[in-house]
């Protein structure tokens, strides 16, 4: 036609709302919203995550509770959300395990997590695997923690 759209038409595609990971919609908001909402300070919760993977030694379940602990209280969390879910945060804490196991030299002894070896060895070895688990859509991810 004129307009230069074709006669062909394509099969539908579906779309869910439904998280293929261990993380649910909240906690896609959440993750999202902590660092890219300006009337939020999401460093907070970047840096609750830092303090409970070193409190608990990184051990995954440890902290996920210290996580779920944490958002319990709705000033700590965008939008009043429910804390986040045990399940989500197992993937924090699994992340925090792969970062104590590979990233520790570049992550620790006193160098902060935001800064460009910490990040950089994460996004080698550690991202995948938190991306896997969690079901949060990489594309649409939040730029690393400045």
């Amino acid at each position: 036609n004129s307009a230069g759209w074709s006669k062909k038409s394509s099969s539908p595609v579906k779309m869910s709302t439904i998280a293929s990971g261990k993380c649910n919609k909240r906690d896609e908001i959440r993750w999202w919203v902590t660092t890219t909402n300006p009337s939020y300070s999401g460093q907070e919760f970047t840096k609750e995550i830092e303090s409970c993977s070193i409190k608990s030694f990184a051990k995954p379940d440890k902290v996920a509770s210290c996580l779920v602990d944490y958002t319990k209280d709705s000033s700590k969390t965008p939008f009043n959300l429910p804390p986040i879910s045990s399940d989500c945060g197992m993937c924090y804490g699994v992340n925090a395990q792969c970062s104590m196991a590979h990233c520790s030299f570049p992550c620790g002894m006193g160098t902060a997590a935001n800064s460009a070896a910490c990040l950089q060895c994460n996004d080698q070895y550690c991202k995948p695997e938190f991306y896997s688990c969690s079901g949060l859509y990489t594309a649409i991810g939040p730029p690393d923690p400045q």
